[in-house]
């Protein structure tokens, strides 16, 4: 039994540096994928607020939030077209 305990630790590691190196493969492919024009702009469209209401956006940080709820949008587009896991 204390045989196995070194080749499953082996084992282990192989797995998480196949995970990481995956994972790595993945993000490089990612990289490579053009952002829309569209999307670059989303801190322009909101340039027009008036000051009473820039008054509650400046604290609230709605650009920031907009443009978290868009990448999001964008992630889950990109996974839903990988056949394995979308």
């Amino acid at each position: 039994m204390l045989l196995l305990v070194p080749f499953f630790d082996t084992l282990k590691h192989w797995f998480r540096e196949m995970l990481f190196w995956l994972f790595d493969l993945l993000m490089s492919v990612l990289e490579q994928i053009p952002a829309p024009e569209w999307f670059d702009d989303v801190g322009g469209s909101l340039a027009g607020i008036t000051p009473e209401v820039a008054y509650f956006v400046g604290p609230m940080q709605i650009e920031y939030g907009i443009s978290i709820i868009l990448s999001a949008y964008l992630i889950r587009f990109i996974i839903r077209r990988i056949p394995i896991i979308g």
